[in-house]
Formats: C-alpha cells, sequence, structure tokens
C-alpha cells in the first residue's frame, strides 16, 4: 500500500512538471512572428571598479547570454528591507557584451535591485519589438535626438519606454526621458537638464521599445506627479490596476509635455511602499519630486519568480500579472 501511495504521489508530481512545462512552451510559442519577453527580480552581485568613476557588476536572465538578448531595467527599492532596501543611483546598461553587465558612478550599495523585463530581439528593422536609437549629427540637436520609427511618427499617442546603454567605454550619467516634438511629428529622447547638449562623438545610443508590438509589456496611461499623489521626493501610482501587489515588476521612463512643461534631472527608481499599498516612482537622490513631472508607465505581463540567477528558463516557473 505504501509503494502504490509513493508511486502515485511521484506520478501526480511528474504530470504537474510535465503541465507546467507544456503550459511555458506554448506562452513562448503562442506567437510564433513575435518574440515575447519576461519579467523578474533581480538583486545585484557585489560592484567591480571600471575605471575612473565607474563600477560594473553583471547580471543573468533569460536571452541575457546570447547577442540578441535586449533588457529593460528599473531601480527597485523596498524600505520594509530584503532585496531592494538601497539606491542605485545613475545605473546605465551594456548592450556590447554577454553577459550583460549594469554600470554606475559610484559602487552598488549591498542589495541593490532591479526590476527587469528581458526579450529575445530576433526581430531587426521596422518589425522589432526592440528598437535601437544612435544619437547622430542628422538627429540631434541641443539636448535631444529624434527617433525615426515609423511605429512612432506622426502619432503623439503612442507609449515607449527607452534606455540607456553603455558604449565606446564612456559612462552616461545624464538623466533622460521622452518628448513628442510636434513640430517635427516626432519623437525624442531627451536630456533632462535643459542647458546641456548630446556630445555627438561618443557614439551613443539608446534601446527603445513601445506599445506597437506584442512584446508582454502593458503600458499605462502616463503618470503626472500631483498634490494628491506626491510627497517629499515620492509620487504614487495609485491609479494603475494591479498596483498594490509587491510581485509586479514596472518599468518607467520619464515624460516631457511641451504644453507644460516641467524638467526632472534626477535618477528615478521604483518602490513598494508597504504602508500605502502602493508602488511609488522616487527620485533616488532624494530630491523632492517637481509637481507636473510626467512618466511613461509599463508593467510585465509574465513575471517568472525563480531561477533568474542561473540565466536557464530549467527550474522556472511563471504567472501572468
Amino acid at each position: 500500500m505504501s509503494v502504490t501511495k509513493r508511486t502515485s504521489t511521484r506520478t501526480i508530481a511528474l504530470v504537474r512538471f510535465a503541465v507546467a512545462s507544456l503550459a511555458l512552451l506554448a506562452w513562448l510559442d503562442a506567437e510564433p512572428t513575435i518574440a515575447q519577453g519576461a519579467g523578474y527580480r533581480v538583486e545585484l552581485e557585489s560592484s567591480v571598479d571600471c575605471g575612473t568613476a565607474c563600477y560594473v557588476a553583471s547580471i543573468s536572465g533569460p536571452w541575457l547570454d546570447t547577442n540578441n538578448g535586449r533588457f529593460f531595467a528599473t531601480p527597485a527599492f523596498n524600505l520594509a528591507g530584503g532585496p531592494g532596501g538601497t539606491y542605485l543611483p545613475s545605473a546605465v546598461f551594456d548592450g556590447n557584451f554577454t553577459p550583460r553587465m549594469v554600470y554606475a558612478s559610484a559602487p552598488f550599495p549591498a542589495g541593490s535591485v532591479l526590476d527587469v523585463f528581458s526579450y529575445d530581439a530576433i526581430l531587426e528593422g521596422e518589425t522589432a519589438c526592440i528598437w535601437t536609437h544612435d544619437v547622430r549629427k542628422e538627429n540631434t540637436s541641443g539636448n535631444f535626438t529624434i527617433i525615426d520609427r515609423p511605429a512612432l511618427n506622426g502619432n503623439a499617442g503612442r507609449r515607449l519606454l527607452v534606455q540607456g546603454t553603455f558604449s565606446s567605454y564612456k559612462l552616461m550619467t545624464e538623466n533622460f526621458g521622452v518628448w513628442y516634438d510636434p513640430l517635427s511629428h516626432r519623437w525624442t529622447i531627451f536630456l533632462e537638464d535643459p542647458t546641456a547638449n548630446f556630445v555627438l562623438n561618443d557614439d551613443i545610443y539608446f534601446w527603445g521599445i513601445d506599445d506597437s508590438c506584442a512584446s508582454g509589456i502593458t503600458f499605462h496611461a502616463s503618470h503626472v506627479a500631483s498634490v494628491a499623489n506626491t510627497a517629499g521626493n515620492v509620487t504614487y501610482l495609485d491609479e494603475i490596476p494591479g498596483i498594490h501587489r509587491p510581485a509586479t515588476i514596472l518599468l518607467v521612463t520619464q515624460l516631457w509635455s511641451s504644453a507644460a512643461p516641467v524638467y526632472n534631472d534626477h535618477p528615478i527608481g521604483v518602490w513598494f511602499d508597504t504602508y500605502a499599498g502602493y508602488w511609488a516612482i522616487f527620485n533616488e537622490d532624494l530630491a523632492p519630486m517637481p509637481l507636473g513631472a510626467r512618466f511613461m508607465v509599463a508593467t510585465v505581463g509574465v513575471v517568472l519568480e525563480s531561477g533568474f540567477e542561473t540565466g536557464d528558463f530549467r527550474g522556472w516557473s511563471s504567472h501572468t500579472q
């Protein structure tokens, strides 16, 4: 009788494993012409000195160990302790090497955490979910550079995220965001310091992703810091569905509007306030959040809950947010 019981338990476990595996494979194959990504939360290892005001740490995750792999990340903070109990200012991300690297102008504090979305960028050109924007003389003027992407051109209602990358061994520490230029009818990437200029000989480029592609990211209405949702260096995202879940993976990019021009020249991160029960965007240098500051906000649909330290799908479990 005991043998039968052990066999039955083992069979049930194998069946559950098979069902979970098939579900993950079905998710990966659901859109054969569109590569979809997944989100996860990762705690950074100790950083290594890489030169003058330069520190680096590697991260692992699905698709990050291949040249096609792309990722977006937002520094996360958790006041209640555990992973994310530190700030990670001035972080930029490397797209030239595998495994992927995270750079900063100061050593990473112990416990630094990123909310990450990674993606297998197997498609190129206009059909790619994640695209690259190069800062060049012909598309740049002063503190902004114009994006030329058919899905975005002439469409002020698009939502997008951009991420600075580490290139030509230059650490970009300027704060930046996105802005729709009503004169050129193009989206642009701008520096939050209006007196700064892009340096055109530094081979600067950005990764971008927008809501024209089924990438696995859900874009939400832009968030505006107001008297009702802002205190000190924090603005609460109380209008976003599912924002009460600590497991939510958030990605944010600063947004500027010519109709209501407010700059926020500070590095930003996300934080789950366990007392309020909301996620929030905060200035990592603790500077007051200016009223009227705007943000593009996205959440990740599929969150991988374990195994991120291996960079391998084996042992991963997933759920839909």
